[in-house]
């Protein structure tokens, strides 16, 4: 479940000792020769790279020999494919990333170079896909999925970049699927899944992110189906098992994971 976000990127400014690392969607071929104008306003300097088309494919501003200011990419057709705010060479503030069509791909915050705040995805259309809160380059805070049709596929928290408290994922119906409890990253306390029709599947706990303690199976429609304890993530000791209809059949023992009935 973890989330994996793409980024490509070009090296900008063809200019000796500058190469700052920017977002965007293409790679250009190193081959392709590409000319800087440079202009001097108010004790900045003024960047633009022109493609072999004639056309602007990068611009922004410079205080000595650091980015300062706005540094935007374009895409062939002419939309801007990144727009990065930076101050004495560091990215600081909103970034955005934006695809040939116009459309807003991921809004990032920086603080000196690293993600601080929100972290943004867009399916295609402007719907959010991702929200992922940095502190300092770590994921630390909210953290929220959702789905290409529009409701939440999962959400939760994270300290430290671990996951901390409660995350629940759900089904694209919006019913609930699982809801786990976590401690510094690991399964700790209740635990439940459930069918798409939010119907709970299993409940328990965990320990230390081993099933632990005592433990319920039911039925798709809710009924009993068995009811045992588990020990350090395997069933151990007697189990409880139910027919369909949710009356006591028999018990059952098992010793590590083992069924040992007769």
């Amino acid at each position: 479940m973890d989330i994996k976000i793409g980024v490509s990127f070009v090296f900008v400014v063809l200019m000796s000792g500058l190469t700052p690392t920017l977002h965007a969607q293409e790679k250009r071929p190193p081959s392709i020769k590409m000319d800087t104008v440079r202009m001097n306003m108010n004790g900045y300097t003024m960047l633009q790279v022109i493609g072999p088309d004639g056309k602007v494919a990068e611009e922004g501003y410079m205080k000595g020999k650091q980015l300062d200011g706005v540094w935007t990419t374009f895409h062939g057709n002419g939309f801007p494919a990144s727009i990065t705010s930076y101050r004495a060479g560091q990215k600081q503030g909103v970034a955005m990333v934006m695809g040939k069509d116009g459309y807003l791909e991921q809004m990032i915050t920086y603080k000196n170079d690293l993600y601080h705040g929100p972290f943004r995805v867009y399916f295609k259309g402007a719907r959010l896909n991702k929200e992922i809160y940095y502190n300092e380059g770590v994921e630390d805070g909210f953290k929220k999925i959702y789905y290409f049709e529009g409701g939440m596929q999962e959400e939760g928290r994270m300290k430290n970049g671990k996951r901390e408290g409660q995350t629940t994922w759900y089904y694209v119906n919006g019913k609930k699927a699982v809801v786990y409890e976590y401690s510094n990253g690991e399964l700790n306390g209740n635990a439940a899944t459930y069918n798409e029709e939010e119907v709970v599947t299993q409940m328990g706990a965990y320990k230390n992110g081993k099933q632990e303690g005592w433990w319920k199976e039911f039925t798709d429609g809710g009924l009993i189906k068995e009811e045992g304890p588990y020990k350090n993530g395997v069933k151990d000791g007697e189990w409880k098992r139910y027919d369909d209809k949710g009356k006591f059949l028999k018990v059952v023992r098992y010793q590590e994971g083992v069924e040992i009935n007769p």
